[in-house]
């Protein structure tokens, strides 16, 4: 049997990438391959959770949003969620509709402190939802 290749080569395959969010620090640690899901959006603008926002549309708290609105923290289990938004490097360019689920953990005072999961993009035939977004709970 072959080794398995890295995580970041398998979700480059599946045009995926991993993040970790540091919500205390406000900082967002990206698989090696964001750029096969993030095309045009500079790097830089990817390593805060404020940052980020700034590329969000149609909305661009959705993500605080979503760790906000769901379900609560039960011990040190993670809370999934599952949003769906579009991002754009400026004004002019074309918006990549984005796909993310992940789940967050809480700190000693039940609120968010990190969040973890997977962002794809939108397939082209899968219609385009901006102003909802889907809670698992």
């Amino acid at each position: 049997m072959p080794p398995v290749p890295q995580a970041s080569s398998i979700l480059a395959s599946l045009g995926q990438a991993a993040f970790l969010w540091d919500l205390t620090a406000d900082t967002i640690a990206w698989s090696d391959n964001a750029g096969v899901v993030f095309t045009d959006i500079p790097a830089e603008a990817l390593v805060s959770g404020a940052g980020f926002a700034r590329l969000i549309e149609p909305s661009r708290s959705i993500r605080n949003e979503a760790l906000a609105q769901s379900a609560p923290a039960r011990g040190n289990e993670g809370v999934a969620y599952r949003i769906e938004y579009g991002v754009r490097a400026a004004a002019s360019a074309p918006v990549i509709w984005i796909e993310e689920t992940g789940c967050w953990f809480a700190g000693p005072d039940g609120k968010p402190v990190r969040a973890q999961g997977i962002v794809r993009q939108q397939r082209a035939s899968r219609p385009r939802r901006t102003a909802h977004a889907a809670f698992e709970k």
